[in-house]
Formats: structure tokens, sequence, C-alpha cells
């Protein structure tokens, strides 16, 4: 459906936290510029936000993505 307005979507499971397929997701984000990193946990310390982390930590200045980074969660902790 979205293929139809010219939208496309690159999706990198990596299947466990730890080890953690860092290297895939930053092959990913080199070659699309963009990463929304999406986890169903809240977003604080959680492995969406860890996704996040690293892709800033080690493509910082090296890449510039289109639209920074978008990271969902499941919402806050109370």
């Amino acid at each position: 459906l979205l293929a139809e307005d010219g939208i496309s979507a690159e999706v990198v499971d990596p299947r466990t936290a730890v080890p953690l397929d860092l290297r895939g997701v930053l092959r990913s984000v080199r070659k699309t510029g963009r990463l929304v990193s999406v986890d169903e946990t809240p977003e604080m310390c959680s492995i969406a936000s860890e996704i996040a982390a690293g892709v800033a930590i080690f493509l910082f200045g090296m890449l510039m993505l289109e639209d920074g980074f978008k990271l969902l969660g499941g919402g806050a902790l109370e």
C-alpha cells in the first residue's frame, strides 16, 4: 500500500538484544539515511533507545540522517 505512494521501508530485525547486531542496523542506516527504532516497552532504557544510541555513537559526524531518527515505544513509565 505504501509503495503506491512512493514510500518504501527496510526492516532490520536484530532478533536478540545480546548480542545486538548493530552492524546490520548501521549498514541499513548508511544505505537509507534513516532510522525508526521501534520497541513495545517504554522508550527510556529500551532496546530501541540502545539502537538509537549505537547509531548516534558510531555514525555521528559520518552521516547526516535525512530526518533525524525516530524512537517509538510503549509509553512513559508510571
